[in-house]
């Protein structure tokens, strides 16, 4: 099975955007790192752009997965790179496998359904901002693997326009690193810790996800 794991980073700060965190459309990508694991081997990070023909192979590097994967990815990073591929839809090519249509293995989603049983989107309609509580990824991959983040998302568009590429790119891929192992761990293990070190079961919820993926031939 092919996982491709992603995450985004964005260009404008969300104290910018006119509608805060509901301005996917606004917030731009100034790098999006993705990492691909067939069958439990793990490929090297790959990064990506909103230029044209970096978008272009982001489109089908990403529809070539079995499975997407990441944390908030429902609420947060499919938002924004539909956002990314809506103001160039006139010159982009669609894969056949659209990636919203690909089975989707959002760790935070998981957690939510587990809780809720809800997805992320109709639970924070029903029950607002409470959702997301003891469910951060840097406290999430801490209690559950002992790794953490190298910083805040808030200093990705910082970063971005200081022009220090190396250092988001660098805060990107390590971000990318962590999801791709808490992904591993999840579908191996089926539980994750949550920011109360609780340990919190998802075998129901990575079966049903996992039970979606279509058998190749």
């Amino acid at each position: 099975m092919k996982v491709i794991t992603f995450d985004i980073e964005t260009k404008k700060p969300v104290e910018e955007c006119t509608r805060g965190w509901d301005s996917h459309d606004e917030m731009g990508i100034s790098v999006l790192g993705a990492q691909e694991t067939v069958d439990g081997v793990d490929d090297c990070v790959r990064f990506f752009d909103e230029e044209q023909t970096s978008l272009q192979a982001c489109l089908d590097f990403l529809s070539s997965a079995d499975m997407l994967a990441g944390f908030n990815t429902m609420m947060f990073d499919i938002p924004v790179l539909e956002g990314a591929v809506r103001r160039q839809k006139d010159v982009l090519r669609f894969p056949t496998r659209r990636i919203t249509q690909l089975p989707h293995m959002d760790v935070l989603d998981l957690m939510v359904r587990a809780e809720f049983g809800l997805g992320v989107r109709e639970a924070k309609a029903q029950h607002g901002g409470k959702i997301f509580s003891g469910k951060k990824l840097d406290d999430v991959a801490g209690f559950t693997l002992g790794l953490t983040k190298s910083g805040e998302g808030k200093m990705a568009p910082i970063l971005y326009r200081a022009g220090r590429y190396a250092e988001l790119f660098d805060y990107c891929a390590r971000d990318v690193w962590i999801e791709a192992k808490l992904v591993a761990h999840v579908l191996a293990e089926k539980w994750v810790k949550n920011g109360r070190g609780e340990k919190v079961d998802l075998a129901e919820q990575v079966d049903a996800v996992l039970g979606s993926i279509p058998q190749r031939s």
